[in-house]
């Protein structure tokens, strides 16, 4: 702002003709500017201040924080609200707090959010315009149907003898996979649990003759506990992107003086945050956030917990619009045969 104005300064001193209509059209500027930041205000949206030129992504513009945490500290400043207004730039967005919203987004309304907010050039990336999580539109669909029936429990049962031979012969590589170290540096700190899930392992495999195989897996509730809590402490993506693709009411709002719920009208375009690693710490959610408790997870603490009965972790994985268990149901390898 200082250098603005002082060229406008310099400007007016030298050619008072030229800076008249310079100085219009810069107080054209702002004014568009700051009375498009007005947005949420006028809507009665709940937003954190957005500063001139770059709305509320500044931190992550000039790399001094990534968007993950930048979402962190907005779902920390609005504990009571099921959304929050943000500024991407200059365009209108919105972060989902709310598990309950986040699961229609990604579950029953997910022909209104589709398309991934992600910019992809699919001329100077041809492998990824193949990925469902990155493309949009028809290419989106067509990768979606290739996709899709790979992944049925029939399909996995006929692949599973071929993925155990290639799990041992690649049992050092794979035993350097990211998950899979967090999965043990997790277990590492906690032995009980690590015994816990060694003898279920153990127990299963020699109720089965010492046969490994797919329904023996299945078996494997524990497994499955351990899996899911390493995927809510460490998941994949911090925050998930999307893009609204129609007009959409987010109904579970806020209530006015009178108590009358307020929704708001989402429009074809507006970009949709979901702050995947603020949800999974929430303690209204996992007591206990940064404790590593598998049962959490169990049909027991679900009762107890029924927000935890949303399956959160699961339901911040759905796959494109079908709800599903996260992969690592179906693809573990045995690291305790």
């Amino acid at each position: 702002m200082l250098v603005s104005s002082l060229f406008l300064a310099g400007l007016f001193y030298h050619n008072p003709l030229t800076a008249v209509p310079v100085f219009g059209i810069v107080c054209l500027f702002y004014w568009l500017i700051t009375h498009n930041y007005k947005f949420w205000e006028i809507n009665g949206v709940p937003h954190p201040k957005p500063a001139l030129l770059t709305g509320n992504l500044g931190p992550t513009l000039k790399l001094k924080k990534h968007i993950s945490e930048l979402a962190s500290d907005w779902y920390n400043a609005y504990p009571e609200k099921p959304f929050v207004g943000y500024f991407k730039i200059f365009t209108p967005a919105i972060m989902v707090r709310d598990p309950v919203l986040v699961k229609n987004i990604l579950t029953r309304d997910f022909e209104c959010f589709a398309n991934n907010d992600f910019l992809l050039d699919i001329r100077q990336d041809p492998l990824l315009s193949h990925d469902p999580f990155l493309v949009t539109g028809e290419r989106w669909k067509r990768a979606r149907s290739v996709l899709t029936p790979s992944f049925t429990g029939a399909k996995i049962k006929q692949l599973f003898p071929v993925m155990e031979s290639v799990a041992d012969a690649f049992e050092a590589f794979i035993g350097r996979h990211v998950l899979q170290e967090l999965e043990a540096k997790e277990l590492a700190k906690n032995p009980d649990i690590q015994q816990k899930l060694y003898d279920e392992v153990r127990k299963q495999i020699e109720a089965n003759d010492g046969r490994l195989d797919f329904d023996v897996m299945q078996k494997m509730e524990y497994l499955d506990w351990v899996m899911l809590e390493t995927l809510r402490m460490h998941p994949p993506a911090s925050t998930m992107h999307k893009i609204s693709t129609k007009k959409y009411i987010m109904r579970k709002g806020f209530r006015d003086e009178t108590g009358h719920e307020i929704s708001i009208y989402v429009r074809e375009g507006t970009p949709i945050l979901i702050p995947v690693l603020s949800i999974h710490m929430d303690p209204k959610y996992f007591p206990e956030p940064q404790q590593f408790d598998p049962e959490r997870f169990s049909p027991e603490r679900k009762v107890t917990h029924p927000e935890i009965s949303l399956n959160l972790v699961e339901v911040t994985y759905a796959m494109d619009g079908t709800t599903r268990t996260v992969l690592s149901k179906h693809f573990r390898s045995d690291g305790f045969a």
